[in-house]
């Protein structure tokens, strides 16, 4: 049972018949909006067929995000529409379909606003597949367990962009801790450089505008040809927070390391090489 939709989850036979009917309707008007009940339907006839096919995903998905976005206040995800969401895509805490993934990541997109707790909640969602190797956030793609590739760094890049919302707003302290929890659960493996450079770029982003310095919106800052202004600091209060989520397992990593040169903070007991990295990349 769906926790605020009071109703029992369909049979398989009313779940089809409810796809059908909403398929039907949508061919005579593409701009018709679904009931949360038919929403539930599609979502629950998703998780009973595992080997759909792409144009089922992309209909689901897309049908989904719309009925959310469209849903008063339009454009606003209200703390019943993220509860909804998140109940009725991660049933039992852990999202079983790519579709699922997929539709709150439109939502996201589609949203003027979107609350923290659901962008912290997709990234860890994510998390939990990279740590796995598999998942409905990865697919059906070769994926080696605990280790970030491009494919993860460009979803995740999307996920912070839509969650930044139609201003782009800086990266919210929800965020930081699930990017910080998915940095720390893969730091030991190959990550791809292209994470490591959107985890140092979305930390600073928060820290700074935390600080109250005046930053790009939040796709332009968390892009690789952004350049972070040299005078920028954060402020004590963020550089303890920082300080101590870097040194909360001992072993800061290159990013880490990165940040650590952001608040002012020389890297201890590094050997040349890694200080001439480190400084060709600032």
């Amino acid at each position: 049972m769906s926790a605020f939709s009071g109703v029992l989850q369909p049979t398989f036979a009313e779940a089809v018949a409810a796809a059908e009917l909403i398929q039907e309707r949508r061919k005579r008007d593409a701009d018709l909006q679904i009931s949360r009940s038919e929403a539930e339907a599609l979502l629950a006839l998703d998780r009973m067929q595992p080997e759909s096919t792409s144009v089922w995903r992309e209909f689901v998905a897309e049908a989904i995000a719309d009925h959310v976005a469209a849903a008063q206040p339009a454009g606003i995800l209200t703390d019943e529409k993220v509860r909804w969401l998140m109940d009725v895509t991660a049933p039992r805490g852990r999202m079983e379909s790519t579709v699922a993934f997929e539709a709150v990541i439109r939502t996201m997109e589609r949203a003027h606003e979107v609350p923290p707790a659901l962008s912290a909640f997709t990234i860890r969602q994510l998390q939990a597949a990279i740590i796995n190797g598999e998942g409905p956030a990865i697919g059906t793609r070769s994926h080696f367990s605990r280790t970030v590739d491009a494919a993860d760094a460009a979803q995740l890049y999307r996920i912070l962009v839509a969650a930044g919302g139609a201003d782009g707003r800086p990266v919210s302290r929800e965020e930081a801790d699930a990017l910080f929890d998915l940095h720390d659960a893969t730091a030991r493996s190959q990550n791809d450089t292209a994470f490591n450079d959107l985890f140092y770029r979305a930390i600073a982003n928060y820290t700074l505008a935390e600080s109250g310095h005046a930053l790009e919106p939040r796709r332009e800052a968390l892009s690789p040809d952004y350049v972070l202004s040299a005078r920028m600091r954060p402020n004590a209060e963020q550089a303890a927070w920082l300080s101590e989520r870097i040194m909360r397992d001992g072993k800061p990593t290159l990013p880490e390391f990165e940040l650590l040169l952001l608040i002012g903070s020389e890297p201890l007991n590094t050997d040349t090489s890694l200080r001439k990295l480190l400084e060709s990349t600032l």
